[in-house]
């Protein structure tokens, strides 16, 4: 979950606790049910996204760690990021990178092709 979601979730819940406090202020049991079931759905929903994602983070570490316990090579965070990018780019309608995109890749390229540079490749590790 990014910074731009957490924000909404936030001033979500923050507008539906002024919801709330109205209708007990105003004395509105139907606004007050209708207000609590919305904002235990919102928490809910929250909590869920947010075990999805520890979740998926936790697989990702179960299948790295096992990978690397077998000898296969793991990409970094920044190689994977920049084969992501790639890969985005490809599946677009114009698979020409605009200039933003370009710097954004140009930049992981010359990190990952240096790094790359520098391993030596092991024809034992490779997979078949």
């Amino acid at each position: 979950m990014n910074l731009k979601d957490m924000y909404q979730k936030n001033q979500k819940l923050s507008d539906l606790r002024q919801r709330l406090a109205a209708a007990i202020k105003d004395n509105k049991p139907d606004d007050l049910s209708d207000v609590f079931s919305e904002m235990c759905q919102t928490i809910g929903d929250i909590n869920a996204e947010e075990y999805e994602a520890q979740l998926n983070g936790l697989k990702q570490s179960l299948d790295s760690s096992a990978l690397y316990a077998r000898g296969v090579r793991q990409l970094t965070t920044e190689e994977k990021e920049y084969y992501q990018k790639i890969s985005d780019a490809m599946r677009s309608e114009n698979p020409l990178q605009p200039s933003e995109q370009s710097t954004l890749i140009g930049n992981s390229a010359a990190s990952c092709s240096r790094r790359f540079s520098s391993r030596s490749i092991n024809p034992s590790s490779t997979i078949a």
